[in-house]
């Protein structure tokens, strides 16, 4: 297997750290802005329009953020599950070739 970049749980990790962190970020941000919405607005009901609008907007980026973070996992399975398929086939062909060589062994007469 030659993947086209090695992976690494520590650059997957840091990763998914630093879009959980855009992502508290952008958080944090919506609600500085809600807070902003109620002591401008004398309006309820436009208060509220816009706080619905700008609460759908973050729904959306969240739901992006999830949606990269489903395509992270979903590759660093597909990369463990063709680590775990080169494993095997490893711990095959080197089973294979004890048994070769116990075989062999046997023939000849000598023992391990």
């Amino acid at each position: 297997m030659t993947p086209t970049e090695p992976f690494t749980s520590t650059g997957f990790v840091d990763a998914i750290d630093r879009v959980i962190q855009t992502a508290l970020d952008s958080l944090y941000l919506h609600e500085d802005s809600l807070s902003e919405i109620g002591m401008k607005q004398n309006d309820p009901q436009r208060a509220w329009t816009e706080s619905l609008n700008q609460l759908e907007t973050t729904v959306e980026r969240w739901q992006a953020i999830l949606d990269a973070m489903a395509e992270q996992v979903h590759l660093a399975q597909t990369d463990l599950a063709k680590l775990d398929a080169d494993l095997k086939q490893s711990l095959g062909a080197f089973a294979t070739a004890r048994k070769h060589l116990e075989l062999r062994e046997a023939a000849s007469g000598f023992s391990a």
